[in-house]
């Protein structure tokens, strides 16, 4: 389900602890964005972690828009870089395995 509503709403907001031993740790929570190649593919992500009352509505609504509009910058100063990626993948998935 997170998942899901990760893809529909274009960022990921975590306020729940999935690591075992973290369970004492409350009051935090992060949201992260997709840093994506040229056809889509996620292929990093820009994350914050804070206080969760720091990451409440509408706060969160501006910090999504933020680091969204940083991923999209580095989307475009990182685009040879990710675009060599997909050529290589590309071309390794062409090679017959031997």
């Amino acid at each position: 389900e997170m998942v899901a509503a990760t893809r529909r709403n274009g960022y990921a907001y975590n306020n729940v602890h999935l690591f075992q031993g973290m369970e004492k740790v409350t009051g935090m929570a992060g949201i992260g964005v997709a840093i994506r190649r040229g056809d889509g593919l996620p292929v990093a992500a820009l994350h914050i972690t804070s206080v969760t009352a720091r990451l409440d509505p509408p706060r969160r609504e501006s910090v999504v828009a933020i680091l969204q509009e940083e991923a999209r910058q580095l989307e475009v100063q990182l685009e040879p870089v990710l675009d060599d990626m997909s050529r290589s993948e590309r071309s390794r998935a062409a090679k017959p395995v031997a």
